[in-house]
């Protein structure tokens, strides 16, 4: 007999044409660069761990196959990434705005309370 592989066509590609899914950025393999060489692939997960121990940031230049052929590496912070630097920071993307202290910048610093800058 003959069996059907339909089981393995995703249905909601059609959905969304721009953006890749997260289970896209999760499936697929990236290549990072933050210097004169790149590295690759590397599986989300890894990357995770770079950016968690600041081998990779925003300034680090990522690619990968979800783009299309061709497509130029792009800045980790750039706009178009804001879905994969979520993942990377370990956030819901609905977390974003909710840890943005209201008042834009504050002068005192997070992780010790005491006041930075202002002079002496």
């Amino acid at each position: 007999g003959t069996h059907q592989a339909a089981a393995h066509t995703p249905q909601s590609e059609s959905l969304l044409p721009s953006m890749p899914s997260q289970s896209e950025l999760f499936a697929s393999e990236w290549h990072y660069s933050n210097g004169p060489d790149s590295f690759g692939p590397a599986t989300l997960s890894t990357m995770r761990d770079l950016f968690a121990t600041g081998q990779i940031d925003a300034e680090a230049f990522v690619w990968n196959s979800t783009m299309k052929e061709g497509a130029d590496w792009l800045h980790l912070g750039d706009p178009a990434n804001k879905s994969l630097l979520a993942l990377l920071k370990g956030e819901a993307n609905e977390a974003r705005e909710r840890d943005t202290p209201i008042g834009g910048d504050s002068d005192v610093c997070a992780g010790c309370g005491q006041r930075v800058g202002g002079g002496e």
